[in-house]
């Protein structure tokens, strides 16, 4: 048997926390409510929870601070649940009935929610049909923050329904509804919207029948039209024509036009002004914004030069730790730091003689290249091509130069230069290792043996030279 009113049970998810603060000022009547009598009292529920907005907000701050888990941006803070029915269902029945069915409805949100995820639960008395509204943050088993868990879809939302329906609403003689029903819920804001354009139509429209106003046409009957003097039209004409310039103290007049054009052209000369004035304000601030990367890149470069010498710095200090120098007498510090400034000294007058020596013997290599290459060439000029005698001999000039400038030249340099490289690296090492003058030894040991390699190579391209002119 159908039953004569089906239940209302409505959902709305709320993304924000003003969305909820909204709501709940709405809950509470701490804004105008137009459909509501305020001589009416409402009924908070659950006053131990929340009795208005502000204690609601942080209820549920409360309940998203015990998350694992950061909310996210679009997550769904919280869920407003309204029961209600139709206005005729609640008039027909002592108001304790209707107040009984409400109370049954929180039970059932509480038990598919959690008491302790119930934020805040009023009815409200004051409309034409008494209605519960609850906010609800949707914390799963799992402690999560998770609506679709919820109301994933519509076959949830109708599984829903269907609990309600068998757990309170049929009890209460109430109907299910109809099953996948495409009706939506109409908002707030858009009901109160209309029904207050509708009010305002109705008190127009009942004005103009107390008023009983002519129409406009009926107006226009009555109308006689003003017959002007000739004279009086010149007049009106001539005014219409000319009008006094508006100047200090000023006898002139102009045509609307004039005046017209006047105007145009001060305010396009304020326009061009105001134009001009924020495009020096803005190279302005170009150049100050200019002017600050310009400083900011400075100090940057500053500081990492400056966090560059500060490891240095602290590279010294550990070297120095390493050696004991904090806890030699001030005597022994004095002869370290001359035995190191000594041997400072003796390193960098080596590298400069051998920097000396290397372009010495550049500037050597650079002028006998140029030499051979200039008489190569007055050879070829002045030579006899096809001559047998002088073919050889431009042969053994070519072969000269082969053996002057050996292509492995540049890959041995390469191989010194790593060689020196590593050689200073052990330096280093030693130096903190052993003794200054012992290492200063073995430094001149290694220079001695590297000059002697160098020498044998050196003799060894000149008997290959030899060989290739002997050819």
């Amino acid at each position: 048997m159908a039953k004569e009113h089906p239940q209302v049970l409505r959902i709305m998810k709320i993304k924000s926390g003003p969305d909820r603060a909204g709501l709940g000022r709405h809950m509470f009547r701490e804004q105008p409510t137009p459909n509501a009598d305020t001589s009416i009292e409402n009924i908070n529920l659950r006053p131990e929870v929340s009795a208005s907005t502000k204690e609601m907000l942080d209820r549920q701050q409360k309940i998203y601070d015990g998350l694992d888990k950061k909310m996210r941006k679009n997550a769904v803070q919280a869920v407003e649940y309204v029961v209600s029915a139709h206005q005729d269902y609640f008039k027909k029945r002592p108001p304790e009935k209707g107040i009984e069915y409400l109370k049954d409805a929180l039970e059932f949100i509480e038990e598919k929610h959690g008491k302790e995820n119930v934020t805040a639960a009023v009815i409200h008395m004051d409309e034409q049909a008494p209605h519960l509204s609850v906010q609800v943050v949707p914390i799963d088993e799992k402690g999560r923050l998770n609506a679709s868990g919820f109301f994933g879809g519509r076959k949830e939302m109708s599984k829903l329904q269907d609990d309600f329906h068998e757990a309170v609403a049929q009890k209460h003689d109430l109907g299910r509804g109809e099953k996948g029903s495409r009706a939506t819920h109409q908002e707030p804001k858009k009901w109160y919207a209309e029904k207050q354009a509708e009010d305002a139509q109705r008190a127009a429209l009942k004005e103009a029948i107390e008023k009983k106003e002519p129409s406009l046409e009926t107006m226009k009957g009555t109308l006689t039209p003003v017959q002007l003097d000739p004279a009086d039209k010149n007049n009106i004409d001539a005014l219409k024509r000319k009008i006094r310039k508006k100047t200090w103290l000023s006898t002139e007049t102009e045509t609307h036009e004039e005046r017209a054009e006047r105007v145009v052209a001060v305010l396009n000369k304020a326009f061009k002004e105001q134009k001009e004035a924020d495009m020096a304000d803005k190279r302005e601030l170009l150049e100050q914004n200019k002017r600050l990367r310009y400083e900011t890149a400075r100090a940057l470069d500053k500081a990492d030069k400056a966090k560059e010498k500060l490891k240095q710095l602290e590279k010294d200090a550990a070297l120095l730790n390493r050696l004991g120098y904090y806890r030699l007498t001030p005597d022994n510090k004095t002869r370290l730091e001359d035995a190191l400034q000594s041997g400072v000294r003796i390193l960098i007058d080596q590298q400069k003689q051998e920097a000396k020596e290397r372009a010495e013997k550049e500037a050597e290599r650079r002028k006998a290249e140029t030499e051979r290459r200039k008489a190569f060439e007055a050879a070829k000029k002045t030579a006899l091509m096809n001559d047998p005698v002088m073919k050889g001999l431009l042969n053994s000039q070519k072969m000269d130069l082969a053996y002057a400038f050996p292509k492995e030249l540049p890959a041995l340099e390469k191989k010194h230069e790593r060689q020196r490289e590593r050689v200073a690296k052990e330096f280093n090492q030693r130096v903190e290792k052993h003794g200054l003058a012992k290492i200063v030894k073995e430094q001149t040991r290694e220079k001695e043996r590297k000059e002697r390699i160098i020498q044998e190579l050196r003799q060894k391209k000149a008997r290959q030279r030899d060989r290739g002119m002997e050819r």
